[in-house]
């Protein structure tokens, strides 16, 4: 599979560009640690050459970032410019400075869509984003695009004090986002220092069956990040939403058919690559096709071999095709052996269980204790307390933060270079059709056969 894809050649079909690393918020999971401005962004005339190199060179959808990217003031005039050339554009914001225009200007400069980010409960979310009120903003932005459009969706970064409230969070959503996005929290920027909040492999033995349960009950397009996975009897319920006709991981993509821009024209195969090494050149100096074509460039994953693998991931069955998992969460955990991945965990729990002989009849007898082991058949932990109450009747009280008032100030050495993982890019088009209102529980089950 991956052999007739590549053999069709490497097409940017989806771009996520970071118009700015200006942000006005604190995100304790910030993988590039955003806050203030590159001395070196680029100026609005490049910004419109890139957006026309863009379609030149293939790219489908494009997902506006940062930082924050309505802190550029080139958002709407990029925006336009690519919808112009009939590339889909979408954007992913924190809403902090979200007002009752923010929807209107977005469909006027050409975008299908808006992501915004929420990360748990109003509690959790704040916490999180290190601004009080933030949650409200999020919930008011919602409402304002489910009401008058575009088609609003939510990217939602796991952690261990918001896995608990995905039960809660889905009825707040349903029936007024067309998709919802998880992905996993990654050790890079400011993650590194908040390392106690972030899953640990083991967790996944639980997590991957719950998100298995959660996506085939909900009515929302439920979309499983590219750094959660892989393989197991839960993997064709994880991507059933995926564009692809192939409802398994099929590995990395980065450099082969999506690339990230950064503010100052460093070009990566994913903005989620922290190493300064994965930059393949600067677009203030050459251009796109240029580098793109560049003959060694995105070697890690264009001239890919197993080789590149150790441990689990350099024996497994699936090496060839899964490369490792997601790169970027792969090269966090030291490059060469991926620790969140779900078979590999699973694998290596059920060798545990044989060894310290922990089951109490024979396999082929004990399937009920075999699958409790996998923390499958259980329930769940359900969210104590009362939904979260709604937004306010004014849904945008007070003046938005100014990008001074909640500037950070860049760390001692160089910042680390990089995004959240930018994967929405490619499902943020089109709305779901309607479906029919389901009942939630929050559990622990494996998906119908």
């Amino acid at each position: 599979m991956r052999e007739i894809v590549d053999g069709l050649g490497y097409v940017p079909k989806s771009c996520t560009w970071e118009l700015t690393l200006a942000c006005n918020l604190r995100c304790g999971h910030c993988g590039s640690r955003a806050g203030n401005p590159r001395p070196d962004e680029l100026g609005r005339p490049r910004l419109l050459e890139i957006a026309n190199e863009l379609a030149d060179l293939g790219c489908r959808t494009l997902t506006l970032s940062g930082g924050e990217p309505t802190l550029s003031k080139h958002w709407e005039a990029v925006g336009a410019e690519a919808a112009g050339r009939g590339i889909a554009v979408n954007m992913i914001t924190n809403a902090a400075r979200a007002d009752k225009e923010l929807p209107r200007r977005a469909k006027e400069a050409g975008l299908v869509s808006i992501a915004a980010s929420l990360d748990g409960l109003e509690a959790t979310h704040d916490r999180h984003r290190g601004l009080p009120g933030s949650f409200k903003r999020v919930m008011a932005l919602i409402e304002a695009c489910h009401a008058a459009g575009p088609p609003v969706g939510v990217v939602t970064t796991l952690q261990k004090r918001n896995v608990r409230e995905l039960d809660a969070i889905e009825e707040l959503l349903a029936g007024k986002v067309y998709v919802w996005q998880l992905q996993l929290g990654a050790a890079m920027g400011n993650l590194l220092e908040h390392r106690s909040e972030q899953l640990d492999p083991k967790d996944l033995l639980q997590l991957i069956p719950a998100l298995a349960s959660l996506v085939e009950r909900s009515p929302i397009n439920i979309r499983i990040a590219n750094n959660i996975g892989y393989y197991g009897k839960y993997e064709s319920t994880l991507r059933r939403h995926r564009s692809t006709p192939v409802e398994c991981w099929v590995g990395c993509f980065a450099g082969c058919r999506h690339l990230g821009i950064q503010s100052d024209g460093s070009v990566k195969g994913c903005l989620s690559l922290q190493a300064t090494q994965e930059t393949e050149g600067s677009l203030a100096e050459h251009a796109l096709a240029d580098i793109w074509h560049r003959e060694g460039a995105f070697s890690y994953n264009r001239s890919f071999s197993t080789d590149s693998l150790t441990g689990f991931c350099r024996t497994c069955e699936h090496a060839d095709i899964c490369r490792g998992g997601c790169f970027s969460m792969r090269t966090c955990e030291g490059g060469s052996e991926n620790p969140f991945c779900y078979h590999r965990v699973a694998t290596l729990d059920a060798r545990s269980l044989v060894k310290s002989k922990r089951r109490y009849a024979p396999l082929a007898l004990a399937p009920a204790a075999l699958l409790a082991a996998f923390g499958i058949g259980c329930a769940g932990d359900k969210p104590q307390g009362p939904p979260p109450a709604a937004p306010t009747a004014d849904p945008f009280p007070g003046e938005p933060p100014s990008v001074e008032e909640y500037a950070v100030e860049p760390p001692p050495e160089p910042p680390p270079q990089g995004d959240e993982p930018p994967s929405v890019a490619e499902y943020a088009v089109e709305a779901p059709p309607d479906q029919p209102p389901m009942t939630t529980k929050y559990g622990v089950r494996p998906p119908k056969e």
